[in-house]
This record gives C-alpha cells, structure tokens and sequence, in this order.
C-alpha cells in the first residue's frame, strides 16, 4: 500500500539548553509542503542561511549527529529526527536559534511529545519507500549492523562493555506507540572514565546526572528508567540517523555496539542497493 508524505498540523517551539554547548536553544516547528523536505533555517545569523537534513550535508562527528551547508552548522539533530522518522513527517520547517538543538531530559521523549502535541498532516504526493533487499552487513571493529529484508521494521541492540561487565539487548518493533513508550523515554549516556576527556574535549556543557546516564564500574550514578536504558538509547540514536533514507525505511536492523558513524555507514548501503 502506497504512503503519502506528511508534515506536520500545526507550528510548535520548544525551548531548552545544548547538551554540549550548554547554550539555551529556541525551536519552532512549521509545517512544510510536499517535497520540501526537513530544512533548519539558522534565525540567528544575517540572512537566515538554511541547512537541509540530507545525507549529502551529514558531517562526521563523535557522540552526536551534526549537519552543515551554506556556511552553518546544527548540531545534535538525532533524537529530534528519530521523532519525525517514526512518525512519517517528511517535511518540516525548523527554525533555530544557536547550532545546537535542545537537550531537554537528555531523551527522545521531549521530541515525541512535540510532535504528538503538533499533529501530522497528509500531503498530496506519495513518500519514498526503502525496503531492505536481502541481506548484507556493515562493520567496523567489533561493531556490526546486519540488514535483513522484512515488511516492517524491527531493530535489536546488543551493548557491551567488557570493562564494566555489562551487557544488554533489546529488540523492538518500531511504531509510534512502542517508540513513545518503550525508546524515546531512554536518555543518552556515557561512561565514567570518559568524562574528564570528553569535558576537555568540549563536550558536555550542558550535560548532567538528570539528562546524562553515567555508567561506571558500579552501575549507574542515579537511577536508570529502565534496567537496560543504555541500549534502548543506542536504538533511539539510531532511528534517528535512519531518517536520512529519506523516505519509509522496512527491514529488520541487527545491531551490534554500533554507533553513529556505523550508522551512516548502514544509510549509504541502504541506499546504493535501493
């Protein structure tokens, strides 16, 4: 059965401060016509220059997923594009006014809120449709996305971290009232030994024990909302990075200490074997 694209139904802003930059950050969300794809106009800067969520304008980068084009970058974009990829939305014009998105509670759940509270619409022209062909694998170390063909979409996750003997799996059929309850709710994360580098790096300004899940050798500094939070997070982030299929993605997605670069890696295959 054919899709239409959607946008949304109604203009929306959320506020709230950069988990890396530590920067307070406005968000308006506006409708879009078809074929006008998820664009984020910079509103701060002279002349509003404008970035699309494309693969053509992904950069390569650590811990987040950051896009540039015309001079200007937005930074973070991946739990607010897993909220429009699972919900259909095609098409969204998103002003901002910093480089990078909100944090808000460190999860996709804010973002899922947001564009429940906006609605979607349907549009008039049929959206792109990706379904896996028949099975292949990306790789890198001891990271793996493995492709399989499927009418739907599923994803599993399996995190593991030698060091601290912890792993965890998860395995979800991706639709709108699972993602809402049992992945969006699931806050980034990261290891205790990496935050003085990561601080030193830059990162983090904005992070802490309330948006930041920190894991050491004794478990989780506070309290997880979930007893395999991590990996449900790495499922979220990943949704989001799918979203530069463009279009509905149908397979199911074997994942294997995978992250954002891996991620990339699985979206360019997808898309040479459409």
């Amino acid at each position: 059965m054919s899709v239409l694209q959607k946008t949304i139904d109604k203009e929306v802003l959320l506020e709230g401060i950069g988990i890396h930059t530590g920067k307070k950050c406005s968000l308006r969300l506006l409708p879009a016509g078809a074929n006008h794809g998820v664009v984020f106009v910079r509103v701060d800067l002279p002349n509003r220059p404008s970035v699309k969520a494309v693969l053509d304008n992904l950069v390569e980068t650590d811990r987040r997923t950051a896009l540039a084009s015309n001079g200007v970058r937005v930074e973070t974009v991946e739990h607010f594009l897993a909220a429009l990829f699972v919900a259909g939305i095609d098409n969204c014009l998103v002003e901002i006014d910093t480089t990078e998105l909100p944090a808000l509670d460190g999860s996709g759940l804010p973002y899922y809120n947001l564009v429940s509270s906006s609605g979607v619409r349907d549009l008039d022209v049929l959206r792109r449709e990706l379904h896996v062909p028949g099975p292949f694998e990306v790789t890198s170390g001891p990271a793996s996305i493995r492709a399989l063909p499927s009418d739907t979409l599923s994803v599993s996750y399996r995190l593991d971290y030698p060091d601290l003997n912890l792993q965890q799996s998860v395995e979800f059929d991706v639709d709108w009232q699972t993602y809402g309850q049992e992945i969006a709710p699931a806050r980034t994360f990261c290891l205790e030994e990496e935050i003085e580098s990561l601080q030193a790096a830059g990162y983090g300004k904005g992070a802490d024990e309330q948006n930041t899940v920190i894991l050491g050798p004794g478990g989780a500094r506070s309290e997880m909302r979930f007893a395999d939070e991590p990996a449900r997070h790495k499922v979220l982030d990943l949704l989001g990075d799918m979203f530069f299929v463009g279009g509905m993605l149908t397979g199911r997605l074997e994942c294997v200490r995978s992250g954002h670069a891996l991620n990339r890696e699985l979206v360019r295959a997808l898309l040479s074997r459409k």
